[in-house]
């Protein structure tokens, strides 16, 4: 990112939950944006130092939905933000599959859930080529590209060298993307949104700034409501911290994890190099 883009105010934040989101302790800035979006079965616990812990949309994909949903009882109070699988371009497909999708969400969770906009991905297709059906990923971040001049990002590894489908930094490797999409593709479109100042990765942006990292927000902020909400799906979103459940035992033996995956990582890099 142009250190000159890097001035643009931190108002979202889009947690990707790639391997590179091990390479950098950027978790004391990410739990400073008022919004925060994190993906599917994403984990914070002992890894708050690297992707920090805040989080005030849970975005996921449309048929991991109803599972997620009844999996992850600690979330119910997160609002929820589907990408609608749209397997053409065709408009008059999205309130179809919006609809069968919403009827697999136990009706007690209808009311927290949304999608992302009608003609998302058909955007996709016209203004940047994608021709293949586009990720989850990048259907929230086009959402997002809608409602804010600027998405920062992290944890998605279009920058890395490598092919995308190096699996989840909480999982060992393991979740790797399927053949579904085309990541030469949407690697493409990642890096011409940077190249237009539209997205940044917020790694190169602390780097290009170097200022001390904000303080971590305590446990006991982490259970309040925040005041802002922003209207980025119909009504208002309304910023909440997620409770994260601590353990010193558990704790530490996550953080030596994390630091051995972070460890691989990193020599992969030099590999690249």
């Amino acid at each position: 990112a142009r250190p000159s883009a890097c001035i643009a105010p931190r108002e979202v934040i889009l947690i990707g939950n790639g391997p590179s989101a091990l390479a950098h302790r950027l978790g004391a800035h990410i739990d400073h944006f008022p919004n925060v979006v994190r993906f599917n079965e994403f984990q914070s616990l002992g890894f708050e130092p690297y992707v920090g812990g805040r989080l005030t949309l849970w975005a996921m994909s449309g048929n991991m939905a109803p599972t997620l949903l009844e999996t992850y009882h600690e979330r119910h109070q997160i609002p929820v933000l589907v990408a609608v699988p749209q397997r053409t371009y065709r408009n008059c497909t999205y309130p179809i599959v919006r609809r069968e999708t919403l009827s697999r969400v136990p009706p007690a969770m209808r009311h927290r859930v949304n999608f992302t906009e009608r003609g998302v991905a058909a955007e996709l297709h016209a203004r940047h080529g994608v021709t293949s059906r586009p990720s989850s990923g990048l259907l929230v971040l086009a959402h997002l590209l809608r409602h804010f001049r600027v998405v920062h990002i992290h944890g998605f590894d279009f920058f890395s060298g490598g092919d995308g489908k190096s699996g989840h930094y909480y999982a060992d490797g393991k979740g790797a993307a399927g053949k579904v999409h085309d990541t030469r593709q949407e690697t493409r479109v990642a890096r011409q949104l940077v190249a237009e100042g539209r997205v940044l990765p917020l790694s190169e942006c602390v780097a290009a700034s170097p200022v001390a990292p904000p303080t971590m927000l305590s446990d006991t902020l982490a259970d309040k409501t925040c005041d802002r909400s922003v209207p980025i799906f119909g009504g208002a979103m309304h910023a909440t911290r997620a409770r994260v459940l601590h353990s010193s035992t558990a704790g530490i033996a996550q953080q030596n994890k994390v630091e051995s995956q972070r460890s691989s990582f990193q020599q992969n890099l030099n590999r690249l190099d």
